[in-house]
């Protein structure tokens, strides 16, 4: 007897090739003789619904689910004997349980769900598992896992993304580490650079120095030979003369003489000093348009520099400038006593 679950209502068998009616005849009252029976004859009647599923579904449209309401089916219940009609016909191992009466309705309803767990199916086909309640419980079990694999899961990859962060972020600061090294190794050169070009200057200044003492000892020098020559000459005017000497004559020879003896010597070490000074300035004037420039390339590196290292290398620069200040100052000490301004000062 079918099941109750819909008003029965005849099926018409007009509109089907005649065929097609033997098909879905036969089948029907298979399924009307088996369903609502013992668990091997409940998978009869699967098979059954399956046949008439397979004949009317996809190709008579409508007729699937008048043939459902005739013999007293809702297509929700339809559809799940299909199900299991399939997997019965499509496993051996099924069509043994059902047939010995080894598995129960529910059960065999459970596992060949498209829903159904593999795994548990498996237990089911393998003898492992015999009631549906047994069945649940091993559902119960399996979704737990999966739920504390997936947390898992979830936590390495939450793990790994950290990891992944901490490094990025590792080699950000490496490389902002390096990038600041590298500016900070190339002020120490330049420093190191500059400290060379200061110590040859004052080299070249205290080279000056030298030559302009000597310059002032030799023009001391000749100033006195000078005056030797002007006292032989006072001398020689005393002594007695034999013949008519011009003896104005004589004198502004001898200072003539004596003079330019002396501006020839002082001429040419004045002249050899002034070309030497001329240079000197020269090269300290350009040596201050480099120091100038290599400021200008320095500020672009200090300012892409992390407050801590850019506070070292200006302290480092600040040092230096205070000390070439000082010596600044020193070379002014006719202009500080005096109150004089150092140019650039302020």
């Amino acid at each position: 007897m079918a099941e109750s679950e819909t008003a029965l209502q005849a099926f018409d068998y007009t509109v089907l090739p005649a065929n097609m009616c033997t098909v879905i005849r036969a089948n029907t009252e298979e399924f009307t003789l088996h369903m609502n029976r013992s668990v091997q004859e409940y998978g009869q009647a699967c098979v059954n619904v399956m046949n008439v599923h397979a004949a009317l579904a996809d190709r008579y449209s409508g007729r699937w689910a008048q043939w459902c309401q005739s013999v007293g089916l809702s297509i929700r219940s339809a559809t799940r004997m299909v199900e299991v009609g399939s997997n019965v016909m499509g496993s051996a191992k099924l069509a043994e349980l059902v047939q010995d009466g080894q598995i129960g309705k529910s059960l065999l309803q459970a596992i060949c769900a498209p829903s159904a767990e593999p795994e548990a199916v498996d237990q089911v086909l393998s003898g492992d598992i015999t009631t549906h309640k047994e069945y649940q419980e091993l559902l119960a079990q399996l979704k737990a896992e999966k739920e504390r694999g997936a947390a898992a899961e979830a936590r390495e990859e939450e793990v790994w993304k950290m990891h992944e962060e901490a490094k990025q972020r590792a080699e950000t600061a490496e490389s902002r580490y390096k990038a600041a090294l590298a500016d900070v190794n190339s002020l120490a050169e330049a420093n190191q650079q500059k400290n060379k070009e200061l110590e040859a200057a004052r080299k070249d200044l205290r080279a000056a120095k030298d030559c302009y003492s000597v310059a002032k000892k030799n023009e001391a020098f000749q100033r006195e030979r000078i005056k030797t020559l002007q006292e032989e000459n006072a001398a020689l005017k005393k002594q007695p003369i034999a013949a008519v000497v011009d003896e104005e004559e004589m004198d502004k020879r001898a200072h003539q003489q004596a003079y330019a003896i002396a501006a020839d010597m002082t001429g040419e070490l004045r002249q050899k000093l002034e070309r030497m000074q001329e240079n000197d300035a020269a090269w300290v004037l350009q040596s201050k348009d480099r120091m100038e420039s290599e400021w200008e390339r320095m500020v672009p590196m200090l300012e892409r520099m992390e407050p801590d290292i850019k506070k070292a290398v200006l302290d480092g620069v600040l040092k230096m400038l205070g000390r070439i200040q000082g010596q600044v100052f020193a070379l002014y000490p006719e202009e500080e006593e005096a109150g004089h301004e150092v140019p650039g000062t302020h």
